[in-house]
């Protein structure tokens, strides 16, 4: 996984580097001149007696004598932990003042990644010893794994303390390029329709391509990661039309002749390391293909088949063990264009009733329109959407949680709907964010309903739900409607 991400984080910047695999745990990239050594680990759980929150890697004697030797050949060193449910690279400094005879923990916290995950970037300081043994304050750095080029660029400053002050702009400025997957879809359309009207409905679709591939990669939401006037328009019909003409204007088979726009040198460059032939012409077929290639790795919606760690059919195999194995409580990224499909529900297969209860809910083709509609409405507004076999949808805005329970509801059953949805919450929260560490501590209670309860719902509830923190609405006219005593707290919605 840490392989693939790093290689296709480099590959989409058209970086010209070697990546190579030393052992389990240790990679060699040489790019621009300069060797790096990535030391890489998965970021462990707390161990005994730390706090629950705290999450690290380890370095053994034998480890940092390698490590030692590789400085001495003027490699630059980089300890990188990596976390799968945040998707995001941890890092600490090393150098030649550690202490090489001792095992050392390296730690950073859930907090930390959390808050890599929603803006890009975060910084862990700890307590540590020098080799006078002498306290020192350190720190480790966390971001969006896909913004590993950015460490390379700029290893030298990582660990200055008042690199926190500059690395967003970096981001916002580092991220407004388009990348390869980006151009080989502008470069496919360009091949086939160019000119073409920018309200072309080809045109769109390249656009929402783009803006998929955006989100899958977390970067949400967009004003942390694009310069003010991208992030509003990101990748919209006139960013990719005038890509367009960007590409017209390098094109070095000179199909077209355009003057006045600058011309694009990184689709030059991929079209004459990939599609252009000794005879001077595009390879339509290969273009074509790839293109389609990147379109179904942005459609599935999961990460390590947009870097090619995994193929498309193998995912929804490992998915499934996954879902019904033995990681229950994992958040996953919502599908909005998964099709329902009615199980075959058996209330004997569950030993609590309230479980069984939520599993026949869930089954209902009403119930998945319900919290379509309401993924709809987040992904318009750049959020993450996601669930879990207990979780109906969970997202994020502002570094709060945004945790939902979705419940269909008549006449007969109104009460006790609204029952079972504050256990489920209490429940799923208390698991999902003091014990898993999956969302935020800082997280927002929802009940959704299907239609406005106004004629079924009694005072005493509404106060009662009012104590417990929980805001109850509905969806209306594909709206998300409250009481008026809570619009506030779906104005984030509006």
């Amino acid at each position: 996984m840490i392989y693939n991400l790093i290689n296709y984080s480099l590959e989409q910047k058209l970086y010209n580097y070697t990546l190579k695999q030393i052992d389990e745990n240790l990679l060699e990239i040489v790019l621009d001149n300069n060797n790096y050594l990535i030391y890489h680990s998965k970021i462990q759980g707390p161990v005994n007696k730390r706090p629950p929150a705290e999450r690290r890697i380890q370095l053994n004697p034998k480890l940092k004598e390698t490590l030692h030797s590789y400085m001495g050949e003027d490699y630059k060193i980089l300890l990188l932990g990596y976390d799968k449910t945040t998707n995001t690279f941890s890092f600490w400094n090393y150098g030649y003042n550690i202490n090489i005879r001792s095992t050392q923990s390296l730690p950073t916290r859930i907090q930390t990644l959390n808050k890599a995950r929603s803006v890009g970037f975060d910084f862990h300081y700890y307590k540590n010893r020098n080799l006078a043994d002498r306290p020192t304050t350190e720190h480790s750095f966390s971001i969006n794994a896909f913004l590993f080029p950015l460490v390379l660029e700029n290893y030298r400053i990582i660990f200055d303390r008042d690199f926190s002050e500059i690395f967003r702009k970096k981001i916002q400025s580092w991220n407004n390029r388009f990348r390869k997957d980006e151009l080989v879809l502008c470069l496919d359309l360009y091949n086939r329709e160019f000119p073409i009207n920018k309200n072309a409905l080809e045109i769109k679709e390249i656009s929402n391509y783009c803006q998929k591939r955006s989100d899958l990669m977390g970067f949400i939401p967009r004003e942390f990661y694009y310069q003010e006037l991208s992030a509003k328009n990101f990748r919209n019909i006139n960013g990719i039309s005038k890509k367009l003409e960007n590409i017209a204007s390098a094109d070095p088979t000179k199909r077209y002749s355009r003057k006045g726009l600058i011309p694009d040198p990184h689709a030059k460059k991929i079209l004459l390391d990939e599609y252009v032939t000794k005879s001077k012409s595009i390879d339509n077929k290969k273009l074509f293909e790839d293109a389609k290639k990147i379109k179904n790795k942005i459609i599935s919606n999961n990460i390590e088949i947009l870097i090619g760690l995994k193929q498309k059919n193998n995912y929804e195999k490992d998915k499934k063990d996954e879902v019904s194995g033995d990681h229950p409580n994992v958040l996953l990224n919502f599908d909005v264009n998964r099709s329902h499909k009615d199980p075959n529900f058996d209330e004997k297969n569950y030993s609590d009733p309230i479980d069984a209860f939520n599993a026949r809910d869930r089954a209902s083709k009403l119930h998945e329109l319900i919290v379509k509609k309401l993924a709809n409405i987040c992904i318009k507004k750049g959020l993450i959407v996601k669930d879990s076999v207990h979780i109906d949808f969970y997202t994020e805005y502002k570094n709060k949680g945004k945790l939902f329970e979705i419940k269909t509801f008549n006449k007969s059953n109104f009460k006790k709907q609204i029952r079972y949805a504050i256990i489920q919450l209490k429940e799923y929260y208390f698991r999902y964010a003091n014990f898993n560490k999956e969302i935020f501590n800082e997280t927002d209670l929802f009940i959704l309903l299907n239609e406005n309860p106004e004629e079924f719902i009694q005072r005493e509830q509404i106060a009662f739900l009012k104590d417990q923190k929980i805001t109850l609405c509905w969806l209306q006219n594909n709206k998300i409607e409250t009481f008026d005593e809570n619009q506030s707290n779906i104005k984030w919605l509006l």
